[in-house]
C-alpha cells in the first residue's frame, strides 16, 4: 500500500486516482499520521444499491433518519441578509447558539 501526505495528494490527485483505478490502495497522512485510505470501489456498477447497503452495514454511511419532503423544504422562508450583514458574524453566532 502506498503512503502519501495530503499536500502531495492535493497536487497529484489525478495520478493517485489513476493508481486507484488500477487497483492500488493509498493511505493519506497528515503530520505523519494516517487519516484516510483511497481505494478502488468494487461492484458499484449494476448492483442496484447493494454497494450502498454494504457501506451502511460497515458503518461508512448512515441511513437517513427522515424522508426529505422537498416541496415543504422549498416552501421554507429564505433568509434575507440585512445591509452590511457579515457572513462571518452570522456563522459565529450560529455556532454559539449550538453550544
Amino acid at each position: 500500500m502506498k503512503v502519501t501526505n495530503i499536500s502531495y495528494a492535493k497536487a497529484h490527485l489525478s495520478e493517485l486516482v489513476r493508481q486507484v483505478k488500477e487497483g492500488r490502495s493509498i493511505t493519506l497522512t497528515e503530520r505523519k499520521r494516517p487519516v484516510a485510505t483511497l481505494g478502488p470501489v468494487e461492484n458499484m456498477e449494476g448492483s442496484d444499491g447493494v454497494w450502498i447497503e454494504d457501506l451502511v452495514r460497515r458503518g461508512v454511511l448512515t441511513s437517513p433518519q427522515h424522508v426529505l419532503d422537498s416541496k415543504s423544504f422549498l416552501r421554507m422562508p429564505k433568509a434575507t441578509p440585512k445591509a452590511g450583514a457579515s457572513a462571518l458574524k452570522a456563522l459565529i453566532d450560529e455556532r454559539a447558539e449550538g453550544r
